[in-house]
């Protein structure tokens, strides 16, 4: 790549190891709506999460606690060689779960982000070669069967941002 093609903007020269920004290459609006799509839905998710969640986290310790409790009765009643008393309570409190769960949120939107960038780059690598006349990666397009573009592109679009929707939830 030559040096007129690389971006001289702050965003290119902090982040060029994940994505190279070119002044030169536009997406079409396809892309565009469908990664705003996604940054809406990634904004709304994680806002969610860090504003809903923790006061719930605090509400469900108790329920969770009691859980840990017959778990460990359970294993202690199994294994006789875990009984040290007559005594069957859990001696074991869960640890306050906050600051981990913020940071496997903020982890997690990290993660997706830095694929989301990986994909934009493919996506543009792919565009370039297809209208470089290199199909090597993608097929050489068939226009007599436009409805299956059409269909292929609602598809793209339904599979990226329930990618996304999974990320957060696995």
């Amino acid at each position: 790549m030559s040096s007129a093609n690389k971006s001289t903007n702050c965003f290119a020269e902090n982040f060029g190891f994940i994505y190279t920004w070119r002044d030169d290459f536009r997406f079409s609006s396809h892309v565009i709506s469908v990664y705003a799509a996604i940054s809406l839905l990634l904004f709304f998710i994680t806002v969610q999460a860090l504003v809903r969640m923790p006061p719930r986290l605090v509400e469900l310790r108790p329920h969770i606690q009691t859980e840990v409790d017959v778990l460990v009765a359970i294993y202690l009643r199994i294994d006789p060689n875990l009984q040290t008393d007559k005594d069957q309570s859990s001696n074991f409190r869960l640890p306050n779960v906050d600051r981990p769960y913020i940071f496997a949120i903020i982890f997690t939107l990290l993660v997706i982000i830095t694929q989301l960038l990986i994909m934009l780059a493919s996506i543009r690598r792919n565009l370039l070669q297809t209208f470089g006349d290199d199909h090597s990666e993608i097929p050489v397009p068939k226009f007599s069967e436009n409805v299956t573009y059409v269909t292929g592109n609602f598809r793209f679009a339904g599979t990226f941002i329930g990618y996304v929707i999974l990320g957060y939830v696995f």
